[in-house]
């Protein structure tokens, strides 16, 4: 073997000596998955309380956890069910009166004829009523020409015809008061109508075409901003 020159072996020493490059510092985050938008750092982010979280090392996935939650995502865990409740059951009310109507009316003309029907009974009632104030108003009329008659023969007006004026006038108010009950009573069937025939034109709701998730978590946050309502 040739031995190892003085040279050489110096130059060998100089490299053992040299330090070796120090191993490249794992990357640590600590984060968690939120509507499906991961969140991370250093250390835990706030908004992972109460979330499955997770701790990756290099980008691998080290091992998860479930931290419990605080009083207050409690409370906002709960009114966003409610939330969620209140929706399904307003969802299943409308969508339950829509069936309903379906099997009530058979067509939307059949809804605007039952509606046409019953309006005009309504006003086949008022005129009715119209044609009844007319005959007191002219009663009405024939008492003023008895009281004009007796003044102008200088004399007073008679108990008899007093007692009859009165009568004529509860009657007339009563009957003024009992066409306008009607008129309302016609007014409000025919927005009932209305809305009805708008609930029956009415696409199917299904709870699963909303995202109550999102949609409760935005009203509560909303909610929780102008003052908690919700909790």
């Amino acid at each position: 073997m040739e031995p190892v020159r003085i040279p050489d072996f110096f130059l060998l020493l100089s490299a053992l000596a040299l330090p070796l490059p120090a191993a490249a510092a794992p990357t640590v985050v600590l984060g968690c998955e939120i509507n499906g938008r991961s969140v991370y750092g250093d250390t835990l982010p706030r908004e992972c309380v109460g979330h499955k979280w997770f701790k990756k090392i290099n980008g691998v996935t080290v091992f998860t956890a479930d931290l419990p939650p605080t009083n207050e995502g409690l409370k906002r865990r709960a009114a966003i069910e409610r939330c969620k409740k209140e929706h399904i059951a307003e969802i299943t009310a409308r969508e339950n009166r829509r069936i309903s109507l379906h099997e009530r009316y058979l067509s939307v003309n059949d809804l605007d004829a039952q509606r046409n029907i019953a309006i005009e009974r309504h006003d086949s009632y008022i005129a009715d009523l119209r044609a009844r104030e007319q005959d007191l108003i002219v009663r009405r009329a024939r008492y003023n020409d008895d009281v004009k008659a007796l003044e102008d023969k200088g004399r007073s007006i008679t108990p008899a015809l007093a007692t009859a004026i009165g009568y004529a006038d509860e009657e007339l108010a009563r009957q003024r008061a009992a066409i306008a009950d009607r008129i309302k009573e016609r007014d409000n069937l025919s927005r009932d109508y209305e809305e009805t025939r708008r609930a029956y034109l009415e696409d199917p709701v299904s709870t699963t075409a909303v995202d109550l998730d999102n949609l409760c978590t935005q009203e509560v946050t909303q909610s929780a901003r102008g003052g908690g309502a919700n909790e």
